[in-house]
């Protein structure tokens, strides 16, 4: 993909990521920190938690079509390096403290990811469904 391309999907990721972060946020402290109270600081600290989960898609970036092996190693390594940043913010802002909220901040990271994939994948699948009924009837036109 190319970096403009990329650039569209993070725009188009980001609110999603925001308020995945919400929602992930309000489930860790139900479960670790159920009297905790959220100062409007916290508000920027989750934007950029956002951006820092954002900012790893540029991996995809390439001058030429991937391979679908190439572009399954780099779900991987994406996967990998959007956890270890995640983690490694998540620990500098102090959205987990103890290796058991570690852990569940891991899992919540890794359920965020699948929900906007799958959400991703939903939007990418309907903008091809649209391209074929497109070309199907251009394809019946010229009959």
């Amino acid at each position: 993909m190319e970096l403009r391309e990329i650039i569209k999907k993070l725009i188009i990721s980001y609110p999603i990521i925001y308020g995945c972060t919400m929602m992930a946020a309000f489930v860790c402290c139900l479960v670790f920190h159920p009297d905790a109270v959220f100062g409007i600081d916290y508000l920027g600290k989750a934007l950029v938690f956002a951006l820092a989960g954002d900012l790893p898609s540029l991996v995809f970036c390439s001058k030429r079509e991937l391979s679908h092996r190439e572009w399954m190693v780099r779900q991987i390594i994406h996967l990998l390096m959007l956890e270890g940043v995640l983690l490694l913010f998540g620990w500098f802002l102090k959205y987990y403290e103890t290796v058991a909220e570690g852990v569940f901040f891991f899992f919540i990271v890794l359920l965020v990811y699948i929900v906007v994939r799958i959400l991703a994948f939903s939007e990418d699948f309907k903008d091809a469904k649209e391209i074929n009924q497109v070309l199907a009837k251009r394809k019946n036109d010229k009959k």
